[in-house]
């Protein structure tokens, strides 16, 4: 008896499957995550991880993408995917599946499924120690299965988010051995608190100068240490002097455009460029009054399918349920709103965009719509807005 439950034991112990992740040896990594249809985990988890890898400043060395194994490229993510990304406060934008191609198989270091079938769909009796399952990383030999309704997405959020902090994790190792290789000076990771209306204008701002956490900090502590410098040095170091010292901010709303061309380089410009200015000012205003507006113009519109001033201004008005949309001031969205929008019935085409003067709002019948001149930017900027 004794020796069966031994061999019991020695079986399960023997069937257990041996995870092997590679460690490569690259300076930037190439990942794609892949599900069945690209509407749920796969894209979820693109998403996850461009987050955590902007939040830890490795943007430029990491790409990521998602497919799926079958797909309709009519589809887009799934609701449920897209409740969840809003509630964690994930960036992301709006995306169609995109179907499996074999010639990734060469292009990605990494191509991380979310469950076993995908992995055998996709290898069809070939090897490949490119193929892994997201929990591998994490340790956990399981797959993740898009739920087949919307309330299972907060569990899924979970094992993902898991999943990718794990494969995080690995990819900072990979760096670090490559990094110390070179003798660089190894990073020191420093927690802050921050103000919530400063962390979204300071992530705004680098989504839209494509610039890393890091090339932001280290430009940041250049100049506050040659600030400081200025300090210790000056001339009135007396007991009794007094000076005003002029300290770097930190955070500056400013739109990603050159403010400091010549009215006559500004005069040069199209409409066009005149209004994508425009936009991109308000895109990269994170906390601004302008830019909750037309985030709840955008928010109004994925709720109730059309926007409207009582939409958007109860969006704006309800502090608890949307703080991030929340505009404090008395008669603070009426006054904005009447400011932004233009006195036509009719969306008239602007054809001197200068004269467009912080419009970008008509109503007809009651509803809200954007001016036909400003819209196509609007779209393109709409990932800031959300």
């Amino acid at each position: 008896m004794e020796n069966r439950t031994e061999t019991l034991q020695t079986r399960n112990k023997i069937s257990k499957p041996q995870i092997n992740i590679p460690m490569i040896s690259k300076s930037e990594v190439k990942i794609m995550f892949v599900c069945k249809k690209n509407t749920g985990c796969s894209p979820m988890a693109e998403f996850i991880m461009k987050y955590l890898v902007n939040s830890e400043g490795l943007s430029d060395k990491v790409t990521i993408t998602s497919a799926g194994c079958f797909t309709d490229p009519e589809e887009t993510m799934a609701s449920g995917v897209v409740k969840e990304l809003h509630k964690h406060q994930i960036p992301f934008i709006k995306k169609n599946a995109v179907q499996f191609d074999e010639s990734n198989i060469d292009k990605y270091d990494y191509i991380i499924c979310m469950a076993q079938e995908q992995i055998r769909t996709l290898l069809r009796g070939r090897r490949s120690n490119k193929f892994l399952l997201l929990m591998n990383f994490a340790g956990e030999h399981r797959s993740i299965y898009d739920p087949s309704y919307n309330s299972k997405y907060s569990e899924i959020y979970s094992t993902i988010y898991k999943g990718c902090t794990a494969l995080l994790g690995h990819l900072q190792k990979i760096f670090a051995k490559n990094t110390n290789a070179t003798g660089t000076v190894k990073k020191t990771i420093l927690t802050i608190p921050v103000n919530e209306d400063l962390l979204l204008s300071f992530e705004s701002a680098l989504m839209l100068k494509h610039e890393s956490i890091d090339s932001a900090l280290e430009k940041f502590m250049k100049r506050y240490t040659a600030e400081a410098s200025k300090i210790f040095t000056g001339r009135n170091s007396g007991r009794n002097s007094t000076r005003t010292v002029k300290y770097p901010r930190i955070i500056r709303n400013r739109p990603a455009v050159d403010n400091q061309k010549s009215l006559e380089e500004k005069s040069n410009l199209s409409d066009e460029e005149i209004i994508e200015q425009f936009v991109r000012k308000m895109a990269s205003g994170a906390g601004q009054i302008n830019q909750r507006i037309i985030k709840a113009y955008f928010k109004s519109i994925e709720l109730t399918g059309k926007a409207t001033f009582d939409s958007m201004k109860e969006l704006c008005t309800n502090q608890k349920k949307y703080p991030g949309l929340y505009i404090y001031k008395n008669n603070g969205f009426d006054n904005h709103y009447k400011q932004m929008k233009t006195n036509s019935s009719i969306d008239g085409k602007i054809k001197d965009g200068k004269s467009i003067d912080g419009k970008v709002f008509w109503e007809s019948n009651q509803e809200v719509k954007v001016l036909s001149a400003v819209e196509p930017f609007l779209e393109k900027y709409k990932p800031y807005f959300n």
